[in-house]
């Protein structure tokens, strides 16, 4: 497993989002290895960072899963977004699987959790969802998309107090 959670406030390095960078990190996991990759969203939920990323992943990956985080009042906070080596089927009932096998209590919850109580069951990210071109080293507007973001959930707050 390789885990990437580079954020310097509110932005993520553009190198890190890229189709490129994604096939570096597939060439250094074994044949079941993931990549997982923590992915932003504003409080009020708003996605485009996840799908940005998501769409990018599903390229360079044969899946990518998604599970969402909480953050108080029900409210999505981030998604851990995970790619895989290799297909993995039915990933979703994997997840649920491997959670009956798990021992370690917190985990278990954890797992638990991410199944059937957070903002949004652990679901596949498939290529007909993706809403963005993939980023590229020659493309990637993550910065322009998370002050997009923030602009939007500025707004959002000016009329919502």
């Amino acid at each position: 497993m390789i885990g990437i959670d580079a954020y310097h406030q509110p932005y993520i390095p553009f190198h890190l989002t890229t189709v490129e960078f994604f096939h570096e990190i597939k060439q250094h996991l074994n044949e079941r290895g993931v990549a997982v990759v923590n992915a932003a969203r504003t409080p009020s939920g708003n996605d485009l960072l996840v799908q940005a990323l998501a769409s990018t992943m599903r390229t360079v990956f044969p899946q990518v899963f998604i599970i969402d985080a909480r953050q108080g009042e029900g409210h999505a906070a981030n998604a851990i977004l995970i790619g895989t080596r290799t297909p993995v089927g039915d990933g979703v009932a994997h997840f649920g699987e491997a959670m009956q096998r798990i021992e370690h209590p917190a985990l278990r919850q954890v797992m638990y959790w991410a199944m059937y109580e957070g903002p949004g069951p652990v679901r596949e990210f498939t290529p007909d969802q993706a809403q963005f071109a993939p980023f590229t080293d020659d493309h990637a507007p993550v910065e322009q998309l998370i002050d997009q973001m923030i602009l939007e959930e500025a707004q959002r707050l000016s009329r919502d107090p």
